[in-house]
């Protein structure tokens, strides 16, 4: 977990592996299936994809011999087609403009995202459901990141 000058120190010290490239990359591998599952549930049939924009920084962080995870995307878009049935309800891209780990995966579920392009004529509950699904979809993905990357940080 530690490097061997730190575990001399009696990990009081802390130290930290950017682990971004490979968060940033794995999270557009996780989201679709996390947003179809958080659809399901919700009773919608939904596919999608995801991209980060901007800046995007996922780091381990070992302080005091335990491993904390952070992450803070800047600008991700959801592309997402929400279906119930046959009827299309809401096609187009939903962001968050800052995702992040700061709060805990408490804060993640009221993350601010919003409609960003809508490419039909969607209703406001259409784009409100849209907007929650995603919102969970991003939370979950988030979690399930963090538990991927905190396992492979423990490995080396």
């Amino acid at each position: 977990m530690s490097s061997a000058w730190n575990q001399l120190s009696g990990n009081w010290m802390w130290e930290e592996r950017n682990y971004s490239d490979q968060a940033r990359s794995r999270y557009g591998e996780l989201f679709p299936e996390v947003l179809k599952r958080v659809g399901e549930a919700a009773g919608f049939s939904v596919s999608g994809s995801v991209r980060v924009h901007g800046d995007s920084d996922a780091s381990v962080l070992v302080l005091h011999g335990r491993l904390r995870f952070g992450l803070d995307f800047d600008d991700v878009r959801a592309d997402i087609c929400l279906k119930r049935g046959e009827e299309t309800l809401f096609d187009g891209v939903i962001c968050a403009d800052n995702l992040n780990t700061d709060e805990g995966d408490d804060g993640l579920e009221h993350t601010s995202v919003r409609v960003r392009e809508s490419r039909n004529s969607a209703s406001a509950d259409a784009k409100d459901s849209a907007c929650d699904i995603v919102r969970k979809a991003f939370a979950t993905t988030t979690i399930e990141l963090r538990e991927e990357v905190i396992a492979k940080a423990t490995k080396h």
